[in-house]
């Protein structure tokens, strides 16, 4: 079986506490698609990277009413250590 390229990095282990995961959102603007940022949003602690994936549409809603404007085009569960993002 492969692991999907979101999962290759993660453990799919239960996170120590002081290693929490965040849904990373790469979202555009709908009227400029090529002004785009990526936005981190931290879930709750303990979370392993299989329940991130599966928990975090949810989080897309909010996000999208508290971003009017913008567009998710991708996103991935990451570590919130993740200095890159």
């Amino acid at each position: 079986m492969e692991i999907a390229p979101e999962l290759r990095d993660l453990s799919l282990a239960p996170r120590a506490s002081n290693q929490m995961l965040a849904i990373v959102l790469s979202a555009c603007m709908a009227n400029q698609p090529s002004v785009c940022r990526d936005y981190k949003i931290p879930i709750k602690e303990g979370i392993d990277a299989m329940h991130c994936m599966t928990d975090a549409p949810p989080y897309f809603a909010q996000w999208n009413e508290d971003h009017p404007g913008w567009q998710i085009k991708r996103w991935r569960c990451a570590s919130t250590s993740e200095d890159d993002i």
